[in-house]
């Protein structure tokens, strides 16, 4: 019995020894410098069955995969939705439809998406649909970031954009004053980056007051209205039953000068958008983008000799000769460079952006053709307003063709 006892214990103890030796090794051999703690288990007999892990198991993937649903749901049209069957009834784009319209090829990178009320079947519990949330707080961080990385703002406002409204009533119960909170914010990007604002649709309450603070804005014709309260609310206060387009279509507000310029459908509002920002940096720190210009600095037209009449009471169109003077890319769909604002308001002053051998200017002046171009109010806000622009983004100079005596 003593010597079986001295083997078993020779046993032991050699076992320990090797468990010790393997261990040492195994730190050792550890070739990232950590050193690693490993804890042997002696192989006993009564042990057969090996222990596996399943490697394949994802204990998050439920929550990626509802993730994912929502994003899906985000992104894909539902055509049985209300709202977007009205959207498509009134001719209007998809939001979604709007951004692939307007920016690059997948480059918009979506904050928010999952903010929103979901939609469960009643039955099985599954997201049927999802219906996103308008956050106040998203358009100031928006502003804020915007105005802290200096770079545009681009608003497509349709509809109220924010504030109380009837629809909220009915949601949840009660209503509220808006308290403009992201006005001051609105104004503080002013002074730092460009700010273009494009109504796509009616435009009312905190929208319209998004609409004007812009710096450049364009409204679609037919499509767009602007007011601060609709038509239902005027005729309760002032009896008159007024459509959308007569309280604030484009004929209102584009000869008025709430609005810059009016284009023909959404996909022209957006080019105007993109022309219009080509010629501005990106904020007041930055210089403005300087394009390479095919159109040779020595040019000569003939046709500048002879475009303004030796007698002073005859008219000349002041357009062609802006289009005679700026860059010219004949290869190009738009031929000339000159991108004019506010055509449809304050008409005897001509006001837009241009190129001069690839650098962009601002181009003022007079057009004989309407009112032999005085300044009355409309084109003196005008002209201020345009000067106000380039003075604001002060690296884009000023070219000024007067012609004030008639």
């Amino acid at each position: 019995m003593r010597k079986k006892d001295e083997d078993e214990n020779a046993h032991h103890s050699g076992s320990e020894e090797d468990r010790k030796t393997k261990a040492t090794r195994l730190s050792a051999g550890s070739d990232d410098g950590v050193t690693w703690k490993v804890l042997i288990l002696p192989q006993l007999e009564c042990v057969k069955q090996s222990i596996t892990f399943d490697l394949t198991f994802q204990p998050w993937q439920h929550a990626v995969d509802k993730i994912r649903r929502i994003q899906h749901l985000n992104t894909t049209p539902n055509l049985q939705n209300p709202g977007y069957v009205r959207q498509k009834q009134n001719s209007k784009l998809w939001v979604r439809e709007r951004l692939g319209a307007l920016l690059d090829c997948d480059s918009f990178i979506e904050v928010g998406s999952l903010t929103g009320k979901p939609v469960l079947d009643k039955s099985t519990g599954e997201l049927k649909d999802f219906t996103p949330a308008y956050v106040l707080m998203f358009t100031l961080s928006c502003q804020a970031l915007a105005t802290q990385h200096k770079v545009p703002i681009i608003r497509l406002l349709d509809g109220s954009s924010g504030g109380g409204s009837v629809a909220t009533y009915l949601t949840v119960g009660a209503t509220y004053i808006p308290p403009l909170a992201g006005l001051g914010q609105s104004m503080t990007a002013m002074t730092t980056v460009p700010v273009v604002s494009a109504l796509l649709g009616p435009v009312v309450g905190l929208g319209s007051a998004k609409a004007v603070t812009s710096h450049f804005s364009v409204m679609v014709k037919g499509l767009s209205q602007l007011f601060a309260a609709g038509p239902p609310v005027v005729k309760q206060a002032t009896y008159e039953d007024l459509s959308k387009e007569a309280l604030g279509g484009w004929e209102i507000h584009g000869r008025n000068g709430t609005i810059d310029n009016v284009a023909m459908s959404e996909l022209d509002a957006f080019q105007q958008i993109k022309t219009f920002l080509s010629f501005l940096p990106s904020s007041i720190y930055a210089m403005p983008p300087v394009l390479s210009s095919s159109d040779p600095a020595d040019r000569r037209e003939e046709e500048l000799v002879s475009i303004i009449p030796r007698r002073r009471t005859r008219t000349y169109d002041i357009r062609r000769l802006i289009h005679l003077v700026v860059d010219i890319n004949r290869q190009a769909e738009r031929e000339d460079s000159f991108f004019e604002i506010g055509s449809t308001w304050g008409r005897s002053v001509v006001t837009g952006l241009a190129r001069l051998c690839g650098m962009p200017v601002g181009v003022l002046s007079s057009d004989c053709t309407v009112g032999g171009g005085v300044l009355d109010a409309l084109a003196s806000q005008k002209a201020a307003r345009f000067v106000n622009l380039c003075d604001q983004f002060g690296s884009v100079p000023s070219h000024v063709i007067l012609d004030f005596d008639y």
